[in-house]
């Protein structure tokens, strides 16, 4: 949770009780050690892909966020590159499939005043700065973060699909990273 966000909280006690929860799904998510992706372009670049297998839906029934993310601690997933060029730009799409037992389902109570949309985007960027927090990469290379992806599911698999142009950058690779934690977090 950033400082700003932190401050204001104070004086709120059910905004800090919101973000307190929303941080304990992002690091839930960041310490089960998803995958990232390095691109490296035709100039020796790397440039660092975080696709989130996430995402999140407004029931109005229980008035609250319902959210869906994959536990990778317990997933079996597998995953496809696909890089297409065009003059001086690439596309890099990645797929990905995942076990459905991993995925993991919880609710946030919407807050009057915060509608779905705030509070969902609160979410993502608990979910960026968690990936942060914990891994030194994301700290060390210019990184891009990508939400939306989820393309379909059946009784056992989740399906996934992340797509990002990449202008003035000819991607020449596509390869998954190891994540290690950063130095001062234990497990």
């Amino acid at each position: 949770m950033n400082k700003k966000v932190f401050e204001n909280s104070v004086e709120n006690e059910e905004f800090f009780l919101l973000m307190e929860g929303l941080w304990n799904i992002a690091t839930d998510y960041a310490q089960s050690k998803p995958p990232v992706f390095a691109c490296t372009t035709d100039k020796g670049k790397h440039l660092l892909l975080i696709p989130y297998l996430m995402c999140y839906r407004h029931d109005k029934e229980k008035k609250a966020l319902a959210i869906s993310y994959i536990n990778f601690d317990k997933a079996k997933y597998d995953f496809d590159t696909n890089i297409i060029q065009s003059n001086d730009s690439s596309e890099v799409k990645i797929s990905i499939t995942v076990s459905r037992n991993a995925r993991n389902d919880c609710y946030v109570p919407l807050l009057d005043g915060f509608s779905a949309k705030d509070t969902g985007n609160l979410l993502l960027n608990q979910f960026a700065e968690a990936m942060v927090y914990y891994y030194d990469v994301v700290d060390e290379m210019p990184h891009q973060h990508i939400f939306s992806g989820k393309i379909g599911e059946t009784d056992l698999h989740m399906f996934f699909e992340f797509r990002i142009l990449f202008e003035n950058h000819r991607i020449v690779e596509v390869s998954p990273l190891e994540l290690e934690w950063h130095e001062d977090i234990e497990e």
